[in-house]
């Protein structure tokens, strides 16, 4: 059918294309990987410069301006963004010097963003009317806690507010609900009256 002149023909034919194909896709292949290592290589020298050269970053329209509050009480943290307006053009240190007075931390500051930290000794943001009697924990403890003016939980006498109620003798989901803060009372009898309910 076929003569041994066009099977030989056609063999180097189809070789010849075989080759051609794995050349092509090694060099595509060997000029991405370069090309991505030398823009791999440009972004470790720009940020290399910008983290090098942080006080001489200022603040743009688009940078990105996060606050983070961590509560240790409860472990819970608040993520908030600000609007920049007034922070444009503001350097690494006037910013600092603005949020410090807060008691803001530094965490991240690029062109892009800057976060701001702070750790507030409160169970959340908001959570507690002023006056109001907190269960919560306390060394170990279960304890009774008043929140104040803002908010911000204390105890009154701590011979007297905290029990002798020890949160090891506690179901889990007990000690995860006393952490969050969640049961609040009016009233001191109230929230002495909730105790009986862990004895």
């Amino acid at each position: 059918m076929f003569s041994k002149k066009t099977k030989i023909i056609t063999f180097y034919i189809f070789l010849s294309i075989i080759t051609v194909t794995i050349s092509f896709t090694v060099a595509l292949m060997y000029f991405n990987s370069d090309s991505s290592s030398k823009e791999n290589i440009a972004n470790t020298k720009i940020s290399k410069s910008v983290s090098s050269n942080v006080n001489d970053i200022t603040i743009r329209s688009s940078t990105k301006i996060q606050l983070k509050i961590l509560y240790t009480k409860s472990g819970n943290t608040s993520n908030s963004f600000l609007d920049n307006t007034s922070l444009i053009g503001k350097t690494l240190a006037q910013v600092k010097e603005i949020y410090s007075v807060q008691g803001y931390k530094i965490e991240k500051f690029t062109l892009a963003e800057v976060i701001l930290t702070k750790s507030e000794e409160k169970y959340s943001q908001d959570k507690y009317v002023s006056g109001k009697y907190v269960l919560g924990i306390k060394d170990g403890f279960i304890a009774i806690f008043r929140a104040d003016s803002v908010g911000k939980l204390y105890i009154e006498d701590a011979a007297h507010d905290t029990t002798e109620i020890k949160t090891t003798n506690l179901k889990q989901a007990d000690i995860d609900m006393l952490y969050r803060g969640d049961l609040q009372f009016n009233s001191r009898v109230e929230a002495e009256g909730s105790l009986e309910d862990y004895r």
